[in-house]
């Protein structure tokens, strides 16, 4: 027996599902952490694309040519993996323990 939530002609509720679970405000509240996690995504896909724009533009101005973004994340991906070796490196040079640097990555 297939009935409709009041005031929302879209959502079902079924036999035998927990009538509060359907309710208008918790479909409410599903709507809205829906909607922030929508604005939460769109923020952070905007903080990188500024943050890669403003590595473009200052590699354009340190390599004297046009350099697009892909570039851009290139360079940063290939310093990012330099400067892991080079933390790795200076940590086995100082003598810690694989184990205790396996717990750090685990954190």
């Amino acid at each position: 027996m297939e009935r409709r939530v009041t005031g929302n002609c879209h959502a079902r509720c079924e036999a035998g599902e927990k009538r509060e679970i359907t309710s208008n405000s918790y479909l409410s509240l599903y709507q809205l952490m829906s909607a922030l996690a929508i604005v939460r995504f769109w923020t952070l896909a905007l903080l990188a694309y500024v943050f890669l724009e403003e590595e473009r533009a200052r590699l354009q101005q340190q390599w004297q040519r046009p350099v697009t973004i892909g570039e851009a994340r290139r360079e940063i991906q290939r310093r990012h993996r330099r400067q892991v070796l080079d933390w790795l490196h200076d940590q086995f040079q100082s003598g810690v323990l694989p184990d205790s640097l396996y717990d750090q990555f685990a954190a």
